[in-house]
C-alpha cells in the first residue's frame, strides 16, 4: 500500500516506529528509546536521576519534559522525568514519537512518546533469545594493567495466545540481564614518602609561622619540606590506611579494574477480554527490578549498590454505544522506587577518626565522610547517600468520542495524583575539602599541597548537617 503523503485527520507531527523496525534494527542494549532518534529533532539524553530512567530531547526541549505514555497511561517519572519502564523490544507492538501539534489529551508536555504493548491473538506465538558478550573479543584498555573483565548475558522469552477463542487473550514477556564489566580507575594517590610527611621537592610551608611582613603574609618552610610526625593530625592518620599504595613505577598512581555488576529483571503481562458485543476490556502490569554495584577507586571503600524498582499498571475499558459514539475509561498507576547506599555503612569512620561534632549527626547512618584533596583522589564517601526516592502516580482518564460525517468531537478528563517521598543523609558524616591553602606561601610559586593540608588536619572548607528525614509532597492535576 502507498503511504499517505499528507495526514488530514490530525495536525500532529511525529513518526511511528513499528514492530518490524523495533526488532530488525540493531540496538546496543535493546533499549527502544534509541530508535526514537530516527525521528527528526530527537536526540538521546542518557540516564535520568539516580535510577535507570531514560528519556530523549525533542526539538530542543528538556528531556525531563518529554512525556512517556504506556498503553494510554503515564509512565513518566514525576521528579526527574524520563521513564524507568523500558519494556523488552520483543514485547512492543509499536511506539510513536510526537514532536508537536498533538491532540489536547496529550498537551501536558512539548513532546510525547506513546508506547503500545503486544496483545494475544487466536494463535499461540512465542519466542526465546539470548545475547552473549564477553572479554574474549575485547582489547585491553590503554590505561589498564590487564584486560578488564566483561561478561554480559541478556535473555528472555515471550508467549501469547487465546484463553478462549475470539474472546479472551493473553500475552507475557520476561527479559533478564546479567553483566559484569571491569571499570578502570587511574587514581592519583600519595607516595609512601608523602604519607610519612616527606614532600621532597614540593615546597610546603608551616601555617603556624604565618606572619605579616609589610603588606604581605609570609610563612616559614617546613625543614626539608617534611612535616614532623608530631604535627600530623590524628584524624588524618586514621584515614591514611584507606589510601592504597601506588602500583605504577613512581608509586603515585593506583591503577585497578574492578568489576561493576548490573542485574536486571523485568516482565509484562497483558490480558484482553471482550465484554459482550460492544465492550473491550484489557489490563496490563509491567515490573522492572534493577540492582547495580559500582566499585570504588579505593578497595577499602568497596563501592555502592543502587536498587531501582519500577512498576506500571493500566486497565482500559472501551464501550461502543453506537457506531458514532465510543467511550473509553482508563485507570493507571506508576511507581518508582530507588535506594542508593554509601561506602562504609555501619561503621562511623568520622567519629572513630576523632573528628568532633558529628556524634549526633552521624549516629543514625554511620559511614565514611567525603574527603576531597586537591591534586589527589580523595575518599569518596558519597554525600547525600544513602538516598531514597519513592514516587507514585494515580491516574483516571475518561474520554467520549462522537463521529459525525467528516468531523470528530472528543471530550474527556485526565485526573492525576502524584505522591513523592524522599530522604537522604546530606552531610551527616561531614564533607571536607583540602586545597593546599594552609601550606603555600603567597610569594613562592608552586608551593603548598592539598595532601599536606590534609595531614595537618586543616580543611579549606567543611560541611555538616543532620540527615534529611522523609519529606515530599502530594499534589493533584486535573486536565480537561
Amino acid at each position: 500500500a502507498t503511504a499517505l503523503l499528507i495526514q488530514t485527520d490530525t495536525g500532529a507531527v511525529g513518526q511511528v516506529i513499528d514492530n518490524r523496525k523495533i526488532v530488525d534494527l540493531p540496538l546496543n542494549g535493546r533499549n527502544f528509546t534509541q530508535l526514537a532518534t530516527l525521528t527528526p529533532g530527537v536526540t538521546p539524553s542518557g540516564a535520568m536521576g539516580t535510577g535507570r530512567a531514560q528519556s530523549v530531547f525533542v526539538s530542543g526541549s528538556r528531556a525531563t519534559k518529554t512525556e512517556f505514555v504506556l498503553d494510554g497511561v503515564s509512565s513518566t517519572g514525576p521528579i526527574n522525568g524520563g521513564t524507568g519502564i523500558l519494556p523488552s523490544i520483543d514485547a512492543l507492538e509499536e511506539f510513536k514519537v510526537q514532536t508537536s501539534a498533538f491532540a489536547a489529551e496529550f498537551g501536558r508536555s512539548p513532546a510525547l512518546v506513546n508506547i503500545s504493548i503486544k496483545s494475544g491473538s487466536n494463535a499461540f506465538h512465542g519466542s526465546a533469545f539470548e545475547f552473549v558478550r564477553n572479554d574474549v573479543f575485547d582489547a585491553r584498555n590503554t590505561f589498564a594493567l590487564s584486560k578488564p573483565p566483561l561478561k554480559r548475558n541478556q535473555f528472555g522469552v515471550t508467549f501469547g495466545g487465546p484463553l478462549k477463542q475470539n474472546d479472551f487473550f493473553f500475552f507475557g514477556n520476561y527479559e533478564g540481564l546479567r553483566q559484569r564489566r571491569g571499570t578502570t580507575f587511574n587514581a592519583v594517590v600519595p607516595a609512601a614518602a608523602q604519607k610519612n610527611g616527606d614532600f621532597g621537592s614540593i615546597a610546603i610551608f608551616d601555617p603556624a609561622t604565618t606572619r605579616l611582613e609589610g603588606s604581605t603574609y609570609v610563612r616559614s618552610p617546613f625543614p626539608g619540606h617534611r612535616i614532623p610526625a608530631d604535627r600530623v593530625a590524628p584524624e588524618a592518620a586514621y584515614f591514611l590506611k584507606f589510601f592504597p599504595e601506588g602500583n605504577n613505577p613512581d608509586g603515585t598512581r593506583y591503577i585497578v579494574s574492578p568489576s561493576n555488576s548490573d542485574d536486571n529483571d523485568q516482565f509484562t503481562i497483558r490480558l484482553d477480554k471482550k465484554v459482550k458485543s460492544a465492550g473491550l476490556l484489557f489490563g496490563r502490569y509491567t515490573f522492572s527490578n534493577v540492582k547495580t554495584f559500582t566499585p570504588s577507586a579505593f578497595p577499602a571503600l568497596v563501592g555502592v549498590t543502587l536498587r531501582s524498582r519500577f512498576q506500571n499498571a493500566g486497565v482500559t475499558y472501551t464501550h461502543t454505544w453506537r457506531p458514532t459514539l465510543i467511550s473509553e475509561t482508563r485507570l493507571g498507576y506508576n511507581r518508582e522506587y530507588t535506594l542508593e547506599d554509601a561506602p562504609g555503612i555501619g561503621t562511623n569512620h568520622t567519629v572513630l577518626s576523632g573528628i568532633t561534632g558529628f556524634d549526633r549527626t552521624s549516629e543514625s547512618v554511620p559511614r565514611f565522610p567525603q574527603i576531597g584533596i586537591s591534586g589527589f583522589t580523595g575518599i569518596d564517601g558519597r554525600t547525600f547517600r544513602p538516598l531514597n526516592n519513592t514516587n507514585d502516580i494515580y491516574q483516571i482518564i475518561q474520554t467520549v468520542s462522537r463521529y459525525t460525517g467528516k468531523h470528530t468531537l472528543k471530550v474527556g478528563a485526565d485526573l492525576r495524583q502524584q505522591r513523592n517521598t524522599n530522604w537522604n543523609t546530606a552531610y551527616n558524616s561531614g564533607n571536607f575539602s583540602f586545597s593546599g591553602t594552609y601550606t603555600l606561601n603567597p610569594g613562592v610559586a608552586r608551593s603548598g599541597s592539598g595532601f599536606a593540608d590534609f595531614l595537618l588536619g586543616l580543611p579549606a572548607s567543611a560541611n555538616r548537617s543532620f540527615p534529611r528525614d522523609a519529606f515530599g509532597n502530594r499534589f493533584s492535576n486535573y486536565h480537561f
